[in-house]
């Protein structure tokens, strides 16, 4: 009679969960990427002297930025294109904490994650889909991205020229 306990049995039990853990994708992701070429760019975009008019391409890095914020869902409150093929995030969490993120445009993880001090920033604020519907606001023009087929991406929101906010 066999033991189920026999150290073979044991030894492989233990190879074959750690396989299966291998094969597997462990990581956290809030958002889910469509592929940036699919964005269907608003005119606002085209014609901004803002981060959004390279919204396209900084898209995929950084959602993969909003999904390295521990606390969700998080928002895209600034970003800029760098040299070398990085780009670099200002995500705010659902905890309202601020993080800079620097990031290859090809990767998933972030190179650099540091909490900001900064409280200013050039605008506008994108919200992936996902993160709820953004708040109404007499300052804002919140517009929705979709992607050439419809399908939603998330909402950009810019803020209305000559408004206080009071």
């Amino acid at each position: 009679m066999m033991r189920l306990f026999n150290p073979v049995w044991l030894v492989l039990l233990v190879a074959i969960v750690a396989l299966f853990l291998a094969a597997c994708d462990n990581k956290k992701e809030f958002y889910k990427t469509v592929d940036a070429d699919d964005i269907a760019p608003i005119d606002a975009m085209n014609t901004a002297n803002d981060w959004s008019r390279f919204f396209v391409d900084l898209y995929p890095p950084v959602l993969a930025c909003a999904n390295a914020h521990s606390s969700q869902p998080a928002i895209i409150l600034d970003a800029t294109p760098m040299n070398k093929g990085r780009a670099m995030a200002v995500i705010q969490g659902n905890d309202k904490s601020i993080f800079e993120c620097v990031i290859e445009t090809g990767n998933d993880e972030p190179e650099t994650w540091v909490k900001s001090a900064n409280t200013t920033f050039r605008g506008p604020i994108f919200r992936p889909e996902g993160a709820g519907l953004p708040l109404p606001d007499s300052c804002l023009n919140n517009i929705q991205i979709k992607t050439t087929d419809n399908a939603p991406v998330g909402w950009i929101s810019y803020r209305k020229p000559n408004c206080s906010g009071e």
